[in-house]
């Protein structure tokens, strides 16, 4: 379990996550994006050179291979559809990986400024 905590602008922000791991076809693995309290599971398969995109601003997911090229909708990958929203100010994120590999988080806060 991994836990982070960022400070973005003073208005809500609608993020793009990159998430690199590894998950395998079977039912019970999984990587576990919890945003404020808000979970966000990935179940479906990731290989090891993929990345999943996900944007919550644009309510769209894809995974890419490691030059950035689409390889297949992300949408499936996900249990359901609840994208992450970081708030103004502090915002914890903490993830789990059960029987599968987490490797890298990025996330694109969008910060927005008034």
């Amino acid at each position: 379990t991994h836990a982070a905590e960022r400070l973005i602008g003073n208005a809500d922000s609608e993020p793009v996550y990159l998430l690199k791991g590894v998950i395998s076809a079977s039912s019970s693995s999984y990587i576990s994006l919890i945003t404020n309290g808000e979970e966000l599971r990935i179940t479906g398969t990731l290989a090891e050179d993929e990345t999943l995109v996900i944007d919550s601003g644009m309510v769209t997911a894809k995974v890419t291979d490691a030059a950035g090229n689409t390889l297949r909708n992300g949408l499936p990958c996900l249990q359901e559809l609840n994208f992450p929203i970081l708030r103004k100010g502090v915002n914890n994120i903490g993830i789990s990986a059960v029987n599968a590999t987490f490797t890298e988080l990025k996330i694109q806060a969008k910060s927005r400024w008034r």
